[in-house]
Protein backbone atom coordinates (compact mmCIF):
# COMPACT_ATOMS: atom_id res chain seq x y z
CA UNK A 1 0.00 0.00 0.00
CA UNK A 2 1.23 3.97 -0.42
CA UNK A 3 2.67 5.50 2.81
CA UNK A 4 -0.55 7.60 3.10
CA UNK A 5 -3.00 4.53 3.33
CA UNK A 6 -4.29 4.63 6.59
CA UNK A 7 -3.21 1.52 7.22
CA UNK A 8 0.08 1.80 6.42
CA UNK A 9 1.82 2.35 10.29
CA UNK A 10 -0.04 -0.82 11.47
CA UNK A 11 2.37 -3.53 12.71
CA UNK A 12 0.13 -6.13 10.81
CA UNK A 13 -3.71 -6.18 9.78
CA UNK A 14 -6.33 -8.39 9.68
CA UNK A 15 -8.12 -9.63 6.90
CA UNK A 16 -11.35 -8.01 8.06
CA UNK A 17 -9.69 -4.61 8.52
CA UNK A 18 -9.15 -5.06 4.72
CA UNK A 19 -12.77 -4.79 4.02
CA UNK A 20 -13.86 -1.20 3.28
CA UNK A 21 -10.65 -0.62 1.07
CA UNK A 22 -10.22 -1.28 -2.82
CA UNK A 23 -7.78 -4.04 -4.27
CA UNK A 24 -5.47 -3.55 -7.08
CA UNK A 25 -5.46 -7.51 -8.67
CA UNK A 26 -3.79 -9.58 -10.83
CA UNK A 27 -6.08 -9.82 -13.59
CA UNK A 28 -7.74 -13.47 -13.87
CA UNK A 29 -7.19 -13.93 -17.56
CA UNK A 30 -3.35 -13.67 -16.87
CA UNK A 31 -3.17 -15.52 -13.23
CA UNK A 32 -6.33 -17.33 -12.43
CA UNK A 33 -5.43 -18.28 -9.43
CA UNK A 34 -4.21 -15.10 -7.85
CA UNK A 35 -7.56 -13.68 -8.22
CA UNK A 36 -8.97 -16.93 -6.42
CA UNK A 37 -6.68 -17.16 -3.76
CA UNK A 38 -7.85 -13.10 -2.79
CA UNK A 39 -11.27 -14.01 -3.01
CA UNK A 40 -11.39 -16.69 -0.84
CA UNK A 41 -9.51 -15.27 1.91
CA UNK A 42 -11.74 -12.00 1.90
CA UNK A 43 -14.63 -14.85 2.11
CA UNK A 44 -13.46 -16.71 5.03
CA UNK A 45 -13.54 -12.85 6.58
CA UNK A 46 -17.20 -12.88 5.81
CA UNK A 47 -16.70 -10.11 2.48
CA UNK A 48 -16.33 -9.73 -1.48
CA UNK A 49 -13.10 -7.53 -2.41
CA UNK A 50 -13.87 -4.47 -3.93
CA UNK A 51 -11.96 -4.68 -6.99
CA UNK A 52 -10.20 -0.75 -8.59
CA UNK A 53 -8.32 -2.56 -10.97
CA UNK A 54 -7.17 -5.29 -12.57
CA UNK A 55 -3.14 -5.47 -13.94
CA UNK A 56 -1.50 -7.49 -16.24
CA UNK A 57 1.18 -8.56 -13.88
CA UNK A 58 2.70 -8.63 -10.33
CA UNK A 59 4.93 -6.02 -11.45
CA UNK A 60 2.59 -3.40 -13.08
CA UNK A 61 0.40 -2.80 -10.10
CA UNK A 62 2.76 0.16 -8.48
CA UNK A 63 1.98 2.19 -11.52
CA UNK A 64 -1.45 1.41 -10.88
CA UNK A 65 -2.40 3.11 -7.37
CA UNK A 66 -5.07 5.93 -8.53
CA UNK A 67 -6.29 7.25 -4.79
CA UNK A 68 -3.52 5.72 -2.80
CA UNK A 69 -6.00 3.76 -0.78
CA UNK A 70 -5.79 0.56 -2.44
CA UNK A 71 -4.49 -2.67 -1.80
CA UNK A 72 -2.09 -5.36 -3.53
CA UNK A 73 -2.32 -8.64 -1.82
CA UNK A 74 1.58 -9.67 -2.56
CA UNK A 75 3.52 -12.42 -1.32
CA UNK A 76 7.12 -12.24 0.50
CA UNK A 77 8.74 -11.84 -2.48
CA UNK A 78 6.47 -8.58 -3.37
CA UNK A 79 6.45 -7.71 0.24
CA UNK A 80 10.74 -8.01 0.29
CA UNK A 81 11.45 -5.70 -3.31
CA UNK A 82 13.16 -2.56 -2.56
CA UNK A 83 10.50 -0.31 -3.44
CA UNK A 84 10.43 2.57 -0.86
CA UNK A 85 7.22 4.12 -2.53
CA UNK A 86 5.54 1.14 -0.99
CA UNK A 87 4.56 0.04 2.56
CA UNK A 88 4.48 -3.48 3.11
CA UNK A 89 2.01 -5.33 6.20
CA UNK A 90 1.90 -8.36 6.85
CA UNK A 91 -1.90 -9.92 7.24
CA UNK A 92 -2.75 -11.98 10.27
CA UNK A 93 -3.00 -15.03 10.00
CA UNK A 94 -2.23 -15.89 6.55
CA UNK A 95 0.06 -19.10 5.19
CA UNK A 96 1.42 -18.76 2.35
CA UNK A 97 2.55 -22.02 0.28
CA UNK A 98 4.41 -22.99 -2.39
CA UNK A 99 4.46 -26.34 -4.31
CA UNK A 100 7.67 -27.71 -6.22
CA UNK A 101 7.34 -30.43 -8.39
CA UNK A 102 9.45 -32.50 -10.11
CA UNK A 103 10.30 -35.84 -11.81
CA UNK A 104 12.42 -37.76 -9.71
CA UNK A 105 13.60 -39.59 -12.85
CA UNK A 106 14.59 -36.16 -14.59
CA UNK A 107 18.32 -36.49 -16.01
CA UNK A 108 19.11 -32.53 -15.00
CA UNK A 109 21.19 -32.38 -12.21
CA UNK A 110 20.20 -28.79 -11.70
CA UNK A 111 16.57 -29.87 -10.80
CA UNK A 112 17.02 -30.93 -7.51
CA UNK A 113 20.01 -28.42 -6.76
CA UNK A 114 17.32 -25.78 -7.03
CA UNK A 115 15.01 -27.25 -5.13
CA UNK A 116 17.31 -27.56 -2.12
CA UNK A 117 18.75 -24.03 -2.69
CA UNK A 118 15.29 -22.65 -2.22
CA UNK A 119 14.27 -24.90 0.55
CA UNK A 120 17.70 -23.86 2.36
CA UNK A 121 17.11 -20.38 1.54
CA UNK A 122 13.46 -20.07 2.93
CA UNK A 123 14.49 -22.86 5.46
CA UNK A 124 11.70 -25.29 4.44
CA UNK A 125 11.36 -28.65 5.82
CA UNK A 126 10.56 -31.93 3.95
Amino acid sequence: MRPEHPLSSRDSVSVQELRPYSFLMVSPKDTPMYEQLVVQMCSKAGFSPLVSKYVSSPNAFICNFDTGMEIFIADTYMRDSENQQLVRVPIQDMDSTMGFIYRKSNENPLVPYVCRQIMEAWEITK
